[in-house]
């Protein structure tokens, strides 16, 4: 990961990993805007058996992503030439954990971007919002996985980053590429595995930008294209990797083996 680099306000951070789009910025997948669970019941299935077993055999390791944070926040204290604390927060693509919502929302207000609804317990009117717009599948898994893993989960979480209450964050929906952000809004804007999700990554970016306040700070994590699960099947993230070979999608006579759970842009170096 590098560390963020100043630049002319609104300023921007480093991407971890210096990301840069593919020149031909060809779509590995059918359609934008689509998520893990749009891509079918079975997958969201597959989705809810991986929790399960993360419920009881394999909790996920929260001390090690809290460590990773506060790397970041240290970058991000450096960047801005100030703490971040008391800022106005802007997370797009934050995901049904709010793993990073939460842990900046500890000093900050926090508002979390997402193309799909984002529910914290088992919230009827929130759910009814999530079948309308985001469908079965995206509903179902998010209910699935706030009742077998999400409430303990978070519990743990919020323990362990010594907070008494859980930081509830502002909720928007929409698409970041054409739907932008409050204009000049936010101290920090930031995106952790998310940018390589957008359809239209430079008009994403300049919607990003208009966000921010003068003198403030994007910071971005990308899951590059390149990397071995760059490819997004789901099976390399619920504890089937082992079943594809490596960098199976970026060789051409292995590429039919792959199952891509997400809708990608191939950002690379």
């Amino acid at each position: 990961m590098t560390d963020p680099q100043r630049a002319t306000a609104p300023e921007t951070a480093a991407t971890e990993g210096a990301s840069r789009p593919s020149a031909a910025n060809r779509h590995y997948d059918s359609g934008p805007g689509r998520t893990y669970a749009s891509f079918g019941v079975a997958r969201a299935l597959r989705q809810i058996r991986h929790a399960i077993r993360r419920r009881f055999f394999e909790p996920p390791d929260y001390q090690l992503l809290i460590d990773h944070l506060r790397e970041a926040e240290a970058r991000m204290t450096k960047a801005l030439g100030r703490p971040v604390s008391d800022l106005d927060v802007l997370e797009i693509g934050p995901g049904q954990d709010l793993a990073r919502a939460i842990f900046f929302g500890r000093s900050n207000r926090v508002t979390a971007f997402d193309h799909d609804v984002i529910a914290i317990g088992l919230d009827p009117g929130r759910y009814r919002q999530m079948l309308a717009r985001n469908g079965l599948a995206r509903c179902l898994k998010s209910a699935a996985n706030e009742v077998l893993i999400g409430h303990y989960a978070r519990a743990r979480y919020v323990r362990l980053l010594g907070l008494s209450s859980l930081p509830q964050p502002k909720f928007l929906e929409g698409d970041i590429c054409s739907d932008a952000p409050p204009e000049k809004a936010f101290d920090l804007a930031m995106t952790w595995s998310a940018f390589e999700h957008f359809a239209d990554p430079a008009q994403a970016l300049k919607n990003i930008l208009v966000s921010l306040r003068p003198g403030g700070l994007f910071y971005v994590s990308i899951h590059l294209w390149t990397c071995n699960n760059g490819h997004h099947d789901i099976r390399s993230f619920t504890g089937q990797a082992d079943v594809l070979p490596l960098w199976a999608h970026l060789r051409r006579s292995t590429q039919h083996l792959v199952r891509p759970s997400a809708y990608l842009n191939r950002w690379r170096l």
